[in-house]
């Protein structure tokens, strides 16, 4: 038995008695009567007293108990209010009353690029990159070599962590710009490895760089090495967030580290990827395979899984459409938020409120969540070449931008 804590838990507090657990065990909890009181304010025994200050006492789990005795109680309520009026009926019959209230929480951005003014900007603090302090040139990429050697250039002033090996490294390419330190050239893409090795100036990755001599590239490369895991970004244990108190669980509804600045993807292949060389590796061994199951689940595996088979398609040359079968459906990505830390910064789910066209971006609109892919380049758009937006545009249409 405890005391409310006025000052951190919620005004009204409902609690399950002995009797109304049983019942939902047995399945035949309801509810035809209610009553409402104020049994703990004594209203005359102190005047000029401010009720406010009343300690009130938790509700009981054995507030009412019908096994026998001696376990057997029931605490009534004591001063309950009258249905009209003051005298007669104390009871209330419940009915369905329920209204939908839509709210809404804006989030930041989340992800490892922040908006520039003309182009995404990559972000390279600490919270994001373990180290960008190097680059190199292109005249090493020779493709055949998975080694390079890299200088300290110190941009942003980042004499960090040096690279270790199974974490991963982007390669951005900078082009002939006269800022070595620039984030990248968005003409080109951008290459990720994981790390190998690093021995001195000597960086040895996952596969071989690709064949930039012959194609008479010049220039810069830029290096931003990123954690292997989520450990770096997340915290590694949900650990922090308990606490001993079993009267005060409003002391761990603030979580200490907070929101989480990025997203995670899995991409889950059910057959090798097409030129892939599966002399060494198979599909069955790629680090995402464990989502497989997700990717059933959803549809994008066997017909089985999936009633509406239509939901995929693309367009050809022609102007046709064509379906996409699951069974065809070899690979997808999925983007998920999986983080130690038990903030639910995101709500239920994302808003998926139409667009309004004369009120555009107003909160609660779908097309406000988006998911942009800054180097995802597109063959037929000689456009698109920094960046293609996804978004959700109701009814059940999604379409994407560049």
């Amino acid at each position: 038995m405890g005391y409310i804590i006025k000052d951190t838990q919620g005004l009204v507090i409902t609690r399950l008695t002995d009797v109304g657990r049983r019942k939902i065990s047995q399945g035949n909890f309801n509810i035809s009567y209610f009553q409402v009181g104020d049994s703990e304010i004594n209203y005359s025994a102190i005047t000029d007293y401010d009720q406010a200050e009343a300690m009130i006492l938790e509700p009981a789990y054995n507030a009412h108990n019908n096994v026998g005795v001696p376990q057997s109680t029931k605490n009534n309520v004591k001063y309950p209010y009258y249905l009209q009026g003051t005298s007669g009926v104390t009871y209330g019959i419940p009915y369905q009353a329920s209204a939908v209230y839509e709210v809404y929480n804006t989030a930041t951005l989340a992800g490892f690029f922040n908006t520039g003014s003309t182009q995404y900007i990559t972000r390279k603090t600490s919270q994001y990159t373990y180290n960008s302090e190097y680059i190199s040139d292109f005249s090493q990429f020779n493709g055949s070599s998975a080694s390079v050697t890299l200088t300290s250039f110190g941009c942003d002033g980042s004499a960090s962590d040096p690279p270790q090996a199974d974490t991963y490294v982007a390669v951005y390419m900078v082009g002939n710009g006269t800022d070595l330190c620039d984030d990248y050239d968005p003409f080109h893409p951008i290459l990720t490895y994981r790390v190998v090795n690093f021995a001195g100036t000597t960086l040895t990755v996952d596969k071989p760089f690709p064949d930039l001599q012959s194609l008479g590239y010049g220039g810069t490369v830029r290096y931003f090495f990123y954690y292997g895991s989520m450990v770096g970004f997340d915290l590694p244990t949900p650990e922090n967030y308990w606490t001993n108190s079993v009267i005060n669980f409003e002391s761990v509804c603030y979580p200490e580290s907070g929101y989480v600045e990025i997203w995670n993807m899995n991409i889950p292949w059910t057959e090798n990827p097409a030129g892939f060389d599966a002399s060494n590796l198979t599909y069955d061994e790629f680090g995402s395979r464990n989502y497989i199951g997700t990717k059933e689940y959803y549809g994008y595996q066997s017909s089985s899984g999936q009633t509406d088979t239509s939901g995929t398609s693309y367009y050809n040359s022609f102007g046709e459409e064509v379906i996409v079968t699951p069974e065809e459906q070899k690979v997808i990505a999925i983007v998920h938020y999986t983080n130690n830390t038990i903030i639910n910064f995101f709500g239920e789910k994302f808003a998926t409120e139409a667009y309004d066209p004369d009120n555009p971006g107003a909160t609660g609109q779908a097309r406000n969540f988006r998911i942009t892919l800054p180097t995802l380049f597109w063959h037929k758009n000689a456009d698109c070449r920094d960046q293609t937006s996804f978004y959700i545009d109701p009814p059940g249409l999604m379409v994407w931008i560049y």
